[in-house]
């Protein structure tokens, strides 16, 4: 399997926008536990959002964990940077030691090349772009690249295995006749490679991470879940620890979804916290009625082109007679 290879094109990009457990209009999944982000679809528009979780607990301290998609719509980023302004900490994920670290992003990142393929493919903005990660109150909770690298190492963990573990889970549940729906590719990369718009594909796109919740489970099986997921996740929540220790009250977490039902879980079961609200912040939207429109538009475009190629045909019949 190559780079290039379809499959891990898509599960990369899966993994990019880092959401799991969607679900289309629930709030919850199959267990109870609280979706980080979902997928809604109406007959007018659909909306990929993301939630705010917050969480308080004895002492009064507050936390909120903020669900990522690191490719979204300008203004879900522009929201963002508001909210923030109102933390004593945003606590946020990079691998690498930070916004402005000298990291091999680009050329070396996997996830991050198809995170950029795929933002230029939806007409999207990408997080590193939108988000002001220079901000005062921003503190990097995240493994630097020694870090991320060794224990990748010593688990023997790529993108490849964390593919091959979701996808065999995946066929597990199915043989045991468990889930009520599974991801399926063939979708996605249809309308993909057939030049879909943006739009088009953004609706392939959100239908399946309805399905992601099986793929994230397998990932994430063994001691300790993965590096990707599990291990960050102990890194960012010791960070969180000593925010408390300093003082701070009122913090936030900002990492991608995917990452947020290990931190629930911590949060509640572990640390003292306890779950207060959500709120659901709109990551993108699709109008479904502007894409009907512009639907009707090529039809009858289609239909004007084939009366022209119908009515020059008898020409050219009548014309190719005389010269012959």
């Amino acid at each position: 399997m190559t780079m290039k290879s379809p499959i891990f094109s898509l599960f990369a990009f899966v993994l990019g926008f880092a959401t799991s457990a969607l679900g289309a209009e629930k709030e919850t999944s199959e267990s109870g536990n609280l979706r980080f982000a979902r997928f809604t679809e109406k007959d007018t528009e659909a909306k990929l959002e993301t939630v705010v979780s917050r969480y308080e607990n004895e002492a009064g301290a507050k936390v909120e964990l903020i669900g990522a998609v690191h490719i979204a719509d300008a203004e879900y980023y522009d929201v963002l940077n508001e909210r923030f302004k109102k933390y004593d900490a945003v606590l946020y994920e990079m691998v690498g030691g930070g916004a402005k670290a000298d990291a091999p992003v680009d050329k070396k990142n996997a996830l991050r090349f198809f995170q950029i393929l795929y933002q230029q493919m939806l007409d999207l903005e990408f997080q590193m772009n939108g988000i002001d990660y220079s901000a005062g109150n921003f503190v990097h909770a995240d493994m630097n690249w020694a870090q991320f690298s060794k224990r990748m190492k010593k688990k023997d963990e790529n993108l490849f295995i964390l593919m091959s573990k979701a996808f065999e889970h995946q066929e597990e549940m199915r043989a045991e006749g468990k889930g009520d729906g599974f991801f399926d590719p063939r979708g996605m990369m249809e309308a993909i490679y057939k030049g879909d718009s943006p739009d088009e594909i953004k609706l392939v796109v959100g239908k399946q991470f309805a399905n992601m919740d099986v793929l994230m489970a397998g990932m994430e099986q063994g001691k300790g879940g993965s590096v990707l997921i599990g291990e960050r996740n102990k890194v960012a929540l010791k960070v969180l620890s000593k925010e408390l220790k300093k003082g701070k009250r009122n913090l936030a977490l900002f990492y991608g979804a995917a990452h947020l039902p290990g931190m629930d879980k911590q949060l509640t079961e572990k640390m003292g916290f306890k779950r207060t609200g959500v709120e659901w912040l709109e990551a993108w939207n699709v109008d479904k009625s502007a894409m009907a429109e512009e639907e009707e538009a090529k039809a009858a475009e289609r239909k004007k082109d084939e009366f022209e190629v119908r009515k020059a045909l008898p020409v050219e019949v009548e014309e190719k007679k005389k010269a012959a």
